[in-house]
């Protein structure tokens, strides 16, 4: 006989509901008598629907928290590109329940999650290594934040480009910076048919962008003092 996972139950069934309807039309009673439990089961185990929402979303952040704290050695997670195969897969794996989050607004609770498992992990391992974590945490949180929002205009956009063309993507702005990929684009494209407006040169200019005449194109300049 089959030991039951309770917990892989509930959300199973919370799962299929929440494909079909908005969470407020969601009863306990519809998830306990499609799982196979009574109410006090279910109370044993979450406070509300939105507490079982939100174990449902830890569910998809635990894979990626667990292969981390595996590796023998924390740094090569961010040296080679097993952190963006380690995001694929899960990404392909759950595709499904990550975009339902998306299109009911709820993707914040997947923030909220991967941003307390992760950084949470990431602390851990920088008290052990003695390295101050505080100026860190302002990182993770501004990388995890844009992460998100990349996947939230991807979903936004009917999934334009393809899954595994995302997370390059989203690793490549990660390892170089926004900065230098902008500056890569506006060195190669040139913006025709434009003048060179006095304002906005100098708007340009104090912040490091710089309008050519000859090429009619903006090229981001080395440094914000500006390269003659």
């Amino acid at each position: 006989m089959r030991k039951h996972d309770t917990n892989a139950d509930f959300i199973a069934a919370f799962w299929k509901l929440y494909e079909k309807k908005r969470i407020e039309k969601i009863s306990i009673r519809e998830i306990c008598q499609l799982a196979g439990y009574n109410r006090t089961t279910f109370y044993a185990h979450y406070q509300n629907i939105y507490d079982l929402l939100g174990k449902a979303a830890l569910n998809i952040v635990k894979p990626i928290k667990e292969a981390m704290n595996r590796a023998a050695d924390f740094s090569i997670i961010f040296d080679s590109h097993l952190l963006e195969k380690l995001f694929l897969k899960i990404f392909q794996q759950e595709d499904r329940y990550i975009e339902l989050l998306f299109r009911n607004q709820h993707d914040y609770i997947l923030a909220e999650k991967i941003k307390t498992e992760l950084i949470s992990l990431m602390k851990e391992k920088c008290v052990a290594s003695n390295i101050d974590f505080q100026n860190l945490q302002y990182l993770l949180e501004y990388q995890i934040s844009a992460v998100l929002g990349i996947i939230r205009y991807w979903f936004q956009t009917d999934k334009k480009l393809a899954e595994h063309e995302l997370i390059e993507m989203i690793y490549h702005i990660s390892t170089q910076g926004v900065l230098t990929i902008v500056r890569k684009k506006l060195l190669k494209v040139p913006l025709l048919n434009h003048k060179k407006p006095d304002i906005l040169s100098g708007f340009f200019y104090g912040y490091g962008i710089r309008y050519h005449d000859k090429w009619k194109q903006f090229d981001i300049l080395q440094g914000f003092g500006g390269v003659e």
